[in-house]
């Protein structure tokens, strides 16, 4: 295995960072924290051909997860978060 982790400065509310974590072996990985210009991360996953297995949330706050249905749209993969914050993203 070997774990690689992208920083994305994305924008949004807060001027937001989102993160693609990703083994460059298996290929897998996770969106983390997809808010902004979550398109930087989808097409980076793309260009590096990337299996997305997952969406990890940090925590609930909205300016981190407000762009999940765009991802959720384009790939059918579980979202990881705290059970406290589960009903926030439900």
């Amino acid at each position: 295995m070997a774990l690689a982790i992208t920083q994305f400065q994305v924008g949004g509310f807060d001027d937001n960072l989102s993160y693609v974590v990703h083994d460059d072996v298996s290929k897998a990985a996770l969106i983390v924290d997809p808010t902004g210009a979550v398109e930087q991360l989808l097409k980076y996953v793309k260009a590096k051909k990337l299996q997305l297995v997952g969406v990890l949330l940090t925590h609930t706050h909205f300016d981190h997860y407000d762009k999940l249905a765009v991802v959720l749209d384009q790939c059918d993969v579980p979202v990881y978060v705290h059970a406290a914050g589960a009903a926030a993203v439900a």
